[in-house]
């Protein structure tokens, strides 16, 4: 009996969605069972029983519900099996329950399963479902540069690339000058408890989440955050605490900030977490210029 050559397996959050590519196949392939494509804007669904030939991307899901703030979001419920069929193939994926966290894997020769991360191979926007993967095709060609808005960057469902490098310098604790905004990276929508402010059009204004789904995306990074919108006081003295939630309270994280305006830094430490990851990152060593990040992924 001919062993199958082991495919690429991904475990990712049940909020996490993924997409199809069928770059060789010149068919339409049937979808068994029907899947949820998410549309912009991002709470509008269509239902598809079908992929079409030669066609790579969707933001793709078996099922949706609506989180604690009201707002309509893709969720794969596992286990279930999904089917991806054409005149002259047939991928089978397996989707299945660990934890709090969804394993995809293929069980047919056809099919090859790849995480996309968001910059590090431990924060997964999504997965990639592959049919029949071309051997002319490499993930790292064709890669668009990510959207940007507001200082924010994100990693949208055309972009190809799917490895990340491991973190070199993650902590969960951090000293900054309070002179010093902060970042975040995350491949979840965050809900924020707390009063944090983002640069604007110059101007700090308050916000009350950040939605990656908005912006059709896997996940984002960067942006200029603070305490407060006074650019000459960013951090009121003191400790102040920010709370991120993932919108179902799943994934959920305490952040300290402690100001000490006698030596003018600010300590920001991560005092707990129920999301996958979150800590404090360095994005320049990934080439990015936000030296002072909170990391928070599902």
């Amino acid at each position: 009996m001919k062993k199958m050559k082991k495919q690429l397996e991904a475990f990712v959050s049940p909020l996490s969605t993924f997409s199809i590519i069928n770059y060789e196949r010149k068919e339409v392939l049937s979808l068994s069972p029907s899947l949820y494509q998410r549309l912009l804007p991002a709470e509008n669904y269509l239902v598809i029983n079908s992929w079409g030939a030669g066609v790579a991307g969707g933001r793709l899901s078996a099922s949706t519900r609506v989180n604690g703030h009201g707002r309509r979001v893709s969720y794969n419920s596992a286990p279930f099996t999904l089917s991806i069929k054409g005149a002259s193939t047939q991928c089978v994926f397996n989707i299945s329950q660990h934890g709090g966290q969804v394993f995809y894997t293929s069980t047919t020769p056809h099919g090859t399963v790849y995480p996309r991360a968001v910059l590090y191979n431990d924060v997964i926007g999504g997965v990639v479902l592959m049919v029949k993967e071309p051997a002319g095709i490499a993930r790292n060609k064709n890669v668009k540069k990510p959207t940007k808005s507001h200082d924010r960057s994100y990693l949208s469902e055309e972009d190809c690339e799917t490895k990340g490098i491991a973190p070199a310098n993650a902590s969960s604790s951090i000293v900054i000058p309070d002179t010093e905004k902060f970042s975040l990276l995350t491949n979840a929508n965050m809900y924020f408890s707390g009063s944090i402010y983002q640069t604007m059009d110059g101007v700090l204004v308050r916000i009350h989440d950040w939605i990656i789904d908005d912006a059709g995306a896997w996940g984002g990074w960067g942006g200029y955050f603070a305490l407060t919108d006074d650019e000459n006081n960013l951090y009121p003295d003191g400790i102040s605490m920010l709370m991120i939630d993932d919108g179902f309270s799943e994934g959920k994280a305490i952040i300290e900030f402690n100001h000490n305006s006698l030596d003018k830094t600010v300590t920001i430490t991560v005092l707990s977490h129920t999301s996958k990851v979150c800590d404090l990152r360095d994005l320049t060593e990934v080439g990015e210029p936000f030296p002072y990040t909170i990391c928070f992924a599902l």
